[in-house]
């Protein structure tokens, strides 16, 4: 009986710290953990130049372009109640990788309208 007992609180302890309690304390939200995937991202058959323009024409049809930053080719935007953060990068002259994230309040993540984002520009990209 005694060796029952002895066993009981370590297995308490044991349930409390292994993670339904910080769990249910919200430690993940917290720490800065971010649930959910916010971005897409891929490789494009274009100039880094000629997808940056792209992008502002999309985002400025749809919101507002907040900041930019044209040598390092990034700008944030916020459409509605979701940030935007865009980052295209050059691969070769006539190749290049877009970026896009997108979140709402609290980090909340909206993978469907950054991939909107990216659907609308490759579009326009092979329309030009």
């Amino acid at each position: 009986m005694k060796r029952k007992l002895f066993f009981l609180p370590l297995f308490l302890i044991a349930v409390l710290f292994a993670g339904c309690i910080p769990l249910l304390i919200g430690t993940g939200f917290v720490s800065g953990i971010v649930f959910g995937k916010d971005s897409i991202s891929g490789n494009l058959d274009a100039p880094a130049s000629e997808v940056i323009e792209v992008v502002k024409e999309v985002i400025n049809q749809r919101g507002e372009i907040m900041d930019e930053d044209e040598t390092a080719k990034t700008l944030r935007a916020k459409i509605k109640d979701d940030w935007i953060n865009v980052r295209v990068k050059e691969l070769t002259p006539n190749a290049s990788n877009l970026h896009i994230s997108a979140r709402k309040e609290f980090a909340i993540s909206d993978q469907k309208l950054a991939q909107d984002i990216f659907t609308d520009v490759v579009s326009k990209l092979s329309h030009n």
